[in-house]
């Protein structure tokens, strides 16, 4: 046998991220007789076992071998290929069977065996013969499936790294809808990079393309492409070869038809990865029947935990204990795999492209439907129990841990929906989104659950039973009110109320006339307002549900701060506090805390006002909702700058301004824009103020609102800059874009960012213009002409947007160190 020192086997591009997964696999051949890279075809399993064995030949004196068994079909077929690669030969005297371990019983040698999925127990077979007489001999196998032997180490073969899908794209609320993703790219080029499927498919585009970059323009497609491929290398390297004759959006739009599009003439590949359909049907043919036939039936999930997937499909053809054995094997060989936990609990999905296929299966099979709706009735049953274990009193950490759930199975949700849209199956799909009030509004999500029930509710018009219909309406006027749409909500409610008003559904009435309490304040009808609230309220209490009286409360408060009356609004609120508590409602406790601590401020309570808004704070941190946490950010800033704290107040608020966008939520960037503002007057920055003014009121217009509250910012910022300055800033802050408006005034003042945008000289004549020095007097102090430092300054009043030394050393007065720059 001719020993190897590196294997001849190469590649025609660079190796690409997974150095831990090299180095780590590295380490356990040294500790491990046997180690198996398994995941699904096209994972890249083949690639990473030769750049270990590069690697590590230095640590074995006979070399590395390679072994392919693409070919291989029986045991025969695979000792042949180990002893072809070896020259190894059979005799008259020995087999191959026991000449392998004889002329390998004192070398230190390398295995790698390849592609072992088609003759796993001979090759299993073969290797616990090998390693039980070669003690130096170390093998490294590739298999979409384990060889099941004794000491076998299993590395799962991951997919390459991928921007986060869950990462939250930047908004623009000054759209239409406040809902709707910024069109441009939602991280930088730099951050993408650092990615490794986006290396991949940059690094194969410009092989087929040169002149190739991933450029501001393109990077939000190269990403959306390197996620809907779940970064799998082949899939990958297959869709950045096309952008020899396609732009990158094109290959985005046909990934719908993603096996027509990924596929290569590329003789050097092996037949079975020239396509992506060739790479899935081959894990497909080694499968079972039966395995077959649950991995087609699983395709009707995005994802599922395993109860799910027993209780779908375990029926007269297959106990529960048999879809339990079926579902991991699959899992085995890698044709589902572990999604993640979620309170210890396990769920899986099919990765993206074996999913595809596996839908194409059902479909041939003719039970698409009967298994759809199967899907949809077992989420009826699920999401209508889980909601009713949330609104009678279950403990608040059960009500979490079903709110993971549902917002671990998410995109189930949202596909099940679309496909009872689809398929006029519309009283189901009303039921579950009735059933996530909860979830839609605990995880403000109000703009999907407004989109989902808005297009249900037009599709079925008059079909729907009207005791659902009345449901369904109140339910969307709820969120259409927390999305700012008064006008909407007013319609659907007043028409969900007649309804329920009709059916006899008093609890569905009391709800809508919460919710057109509110709308009637904010048609200037306060005292209307508080006449349905305090209906709402009877009705809650004659019917025994807390939760409803809760919902009045919180709408009476409203009202009741809203025409001054704040004593009131905190017995409200205190009132609403104590059921929230003995009911173990935790985020109305949240709300309510939140209220109370708004109302303190503006009373000048500063304990009170900090103990309810930290307790709501931790809350809504944990529960991650950006908008009920920029509601008290915007009152711990209010309280910092009344305690005296400015520098602490603008972090708050800068950050209550950033959570609000992300909120999605116009009216709430709007108030917060405003109490930033605020402080800007109060620090003696008129110009941010007029400009964060002008913002605000554009888009408390865009919502058809009266622009009441900015009126006195205006007012202010005209008594400093006069009515000329005043208005011209406050015209370019309505007609800016809001995120060049958040470009200028949310960099803190005095920070590296703030601190940036001036040269080390002019930092220097900043101290000293904010400390009152003239101009003579600052040229004195760093002997330069009186014309210099008159220049210098001119320049930090440009660059910081600020006119006087006043603001000047405002600006100062924010900065967390009065040091110059490095």
């Amino acid at each position: 046998m001719t020993p190897q020192r590196q294997l001849s086997l190469s590649f025609d591009a660079p190796f690409i991220g997974r150095e831990q997964d090299v180095a780590d696999i590295g380490r356990l051949l040294s500790d491990t007789k046997i180690v198996t890279l398994t995941g699904a075809g096209g994972i890249g399993k083949t690639r990473l076992a030769v750049q270990v064995a590069q690697q590590e030949a230095e640590a074995f004196s006979h070399g590395t071998a390679f072994v392919d068994f693409s070919a291989a079909l029986t045991e025969t077929h695979a000792l042949r290929c180990i002893a072809h690669t070896l020259n190894i030969t059979e005799t008259r005297e020995r087999t191959l069977s026991e000449a392998l371990p004889l002329a390998l019983r004192d070398r230190r040698l390398l295995l790698v065996l390849d592609t072992c999925e088609r003759v796993v127990a001979p090759l299993a077979k073969l290797c616990r013969l090998l390693l039980s007489t070669c003690p130096h001999l170390r093998i490294l196998t590739t298999s979409r499936e384990p060889l099941r032997i004794p000491g076998e180490t299993i590395w799962r073969v991951e997919p390459l790294s991928v921007p986060d899908p869950e990462a939250p794209a930047r908004t623009l609320p000054s759209t239409p809808w406040p809902f709707i993703r910024a069109p441009r790219p939602t991280m930088a080029v730099e951050e993408a990079m650092r990615f490794e499927a986006t290396r991949l498919f940059s690094v194969r585009a410009r092989r087929a393309r040169p002149n190739f970059e991933v450029s501001a323009h393109n990077v939000d497609t190269v990403v959306a492409i390197c996620r809907i491929l779940d970064g799998v290398p082949l899939a990958i390297e297959l869709a950045a070869a096309r952008v020899r004759v396609l732009t990158v959006e094109q290959i985005l739009e046909r990934l719908d038809d993603r096996f027509r599009l990924l596929s290569s003439a590329d003789e050097q590949l092996p037949a079975r990865q020239r396509t992506i359909r060739s790479v899935v049907e081959w894990s497909h043919a080694l499968l079972t029947d039966a395995e077959q036939v649950l991995l087609r039936r699983l395709s009707v999930f995005a994802s599922w935990q395993l109860d799910a997937a027993e209780g779908l499909f375990s029926n007269g053809e297959w106990p529960a204990d048999e879809v339990l054995e079926l579902h991991g094997s699959l899992l085995d060989k890698s044709l589902i795999v572990v999604d993640r936990e979620v309170d210890d609990v396990v769920r899986y999905r099919m990765l993206d492209t074996i999913r595809v296929y596996a839908a194409e299966r059902l479909r041939a099979s003719g039970e698409e439907e009967s298994y759809h709706l199967r899907v949809l009735d077992y989420m009826n049953d699920w999401f209508t129990e889980a909601a009713a274990r949330m609104n009678t009193g279950a403990p608040w950490e059960e009500r979490l841990r079903l709110l993971r759930r549902i917002g671990a199975g998410r995109e189930n949700m949202r596909s099940v929906l679309l496909w009872a849209l689809e398929h006029d199956k519309i009283d189901q799909a009303l039921n579950i989104c009735i059933a996530l009030r909860s979830y839609w509004f605990v995880r403000n999500l109000c703009a999907e659950g407004s989109a989902l029930v808005g297009a249900l509710l037009k599709a079925a018009g008059d079909s729907v039973p009207p005791g659902l219909r009345a449901r369904a309406l109140v339910l969307y006027g709820e969120l259409s009110l927390d999305l700012d749409y008064a006008d909407s909500a007013g319609h659907s409610s007043e028409e969900g109320v007649r309804l329920a008003g009709e059916v006899g559904d008093e609890a569905v009435r009391g709800l809508g006339l919460a919710s057109l309490a509110v709308v009637s304040l904010r048609r200037g009808e306060p005292e209307r307002g508080a006449a349905q609230a305090a209906e709402c309220l009877e009705i809650g209490r004659r019917l025994g549900d807390r939760s409803l009286e809760m919902t009045a409360m919180g709408a009476s408060a409203l009202l009741a701060n809203a025409v001054g009356d704040r004593e009131a609004a905190k017995r409200w609120l205190t009132g609403a506090l104590r059921i929230a508590r003995e009911t173990g409602d935790e985020w109305t406790a949240g709300r309510c805390n939140s209220g109370l601590g708004l109302l303190a401020v503006h009373q000048g309570d500063h304990p009170t006002a900090e103990k309810h808004l930290d307790r709501a704070f931790a809350l809504f941190t944990d529960l991650g909702s950006a908008l009920d946490i920029a509601r008290c950010l915007g009152g711990l800033g209010r309280l910092a700058a009344a305690r005296g704290n400015p520098r602490q107040a603008w972090l708050h608020l800068a950050e209550g301004v950033r959570m609000s966008v992300e909120s999605g939520r116009r009216l709430a960037v709007a108030r917060a824009l405003e109490n930033l503002a605020w402080l800007a007057v109060t620090e003696t920055l008129p110009q941010r103020a007029a400009l964060l003014g002008g913002q605000a009121e554009a888009l408390r217009l865009g919502l058809g609102r009266e622009p009441r509250a900015t009126a006195q910012l205006r007012e202010s910022a005209e008594k400093s800059l006069g009515a000329n300055a005043a208005s011209a800033e406050w015209s370019r802050g309505r007609e800016l874009e809001l995120e060049k408006v958040l470009a200028e005034v949310l960099p803190l003042p005095g920070t590296t960012e703030a601190k940036g945008a001036l040269t080390r000289r002019e930092w220097q004549v900043a101290r000293l213009a904010g400390a009152g020095l003239s101009n003579r007097a600052i040229g004195d102090d760093l002997v330069i002409s009186q014309a210099t430092a008159a220049r210098h300054v001119a320049n930090i009043f440009n660059k910081l947007r600020i006119s006087s030394r006043a603001e000047l050393g405002a600006w100062l007065a924010l900065s967390e160190t009065p040091s110059e720059p490095g």
